[in-house]
């Protein structure tokens, strides 16, 4: 029996609440008066600093997403009477199997049936009303739209070396194990001379050409991309961005 794996949630500095007036004063508020960079040293450790004051005002900014529980449906009070009226009418009809009750029971099992399905359909037009394509919305409209035309693939089964069929992610990736083990053997040839590991390191000749604070800010705000995937500090072309000038004058 296959058992379904949990799958983390990716970590992010910010997402569409984060308060962006809020980060850009917690950020001032930590960073301290710029200094000389007169060392590697120097420039190591404003780096730091920077990536420790932004990642602390984003979280500082961005509120902490609740766990999505469903919550507890109150049918409205129509719906409640129609139901309590429904059983007892099957309780009488199971007790005596009279036409008559039969009927009465068939008939409230129709209301009901019709009361829920007009109560689905007011449900499904409010949704759909209040579904906008505008940033106050979260842009739902969107959303809703990427999920209709979502098609789910299929995954067909697989035949295994025996002949028969390998159905779960596990089978699967044993067949797929096997096969890749057949095919990719070593090439038959004269063996490679072996390549000793230089102790010297690698020296980069092109040397980084000095730069100014307004060359840095032009950087940023015209040709970052604000949806540039961030590195392992989490930071990404958005975040830079929202960034002030005394993050410019840290790093220049």
């Amino acid at each position: 029996m296959a058992h379904a794996d949990m799958i983390e949630k990716r970590c992010t500095l910010t997402n569409s609440k984060t308060d962006w007036t809020l980060f850009r004063g917690v950020l001032d508020g930590t960073l301290n008066d710029p200094e000389s960079l007169s060392s590697p040293a120097d420039i190591d450790e404003a780096v730091s600093q920077v990536t420790a004051a932004i990642q602390s005002a984003a979280w500082a900014a961005t509120p902490i997403p609740g766990a999505s529980v469903r919550a507890n449906y109150e049918a409205p009070a129509t719906v409640r009477e129609k139901v309590l009226e429904r059983r007892g009418l099957r309780s009488r009809w199971q007790a005596t199997r009279n036409p008559e009750d039969k009927a009465k029971f068939n008939k409230a099992s129709r209301e009901l049936k019709s009361l829920l399905a007009a109560i689905r359909d007011s449900s499904v037009n409010k949704y759909l009303s209040d579904l906008s394509p505008t940033h106050a919305t979260d842009y739902s409209l969107w959303r809703a739209t990427r999920r209709i035309k979502h098609t789910e693939e299929f995954n067909p089964p697989i035949k295994d070396s025996s002949g028969g069929w390998a159905r779960t992610d596990k089978e699967k990736a044993d067949v797929f194990a096997q096969r890749m083990r057949e095919v990719f053997q070593p090439w038959p040839g004269p063996e490679l001379p072996e390549v000793s590991n230089s102790s010297q390191p690698h020296q980069d000749n092109e040397r980084i050409q000095p730069f100014t604070k307004t060359e840095m800010i032009n950087v940023i705000s015209d040709d970052l991309h604000p949806k540039k995937a961030p590195g392992f500090d989490l930071i990404t072309g958005k975040v830079l961005k929202n960034t002030t000038q005394k993050v410019g004058k840290l790093l220049t």
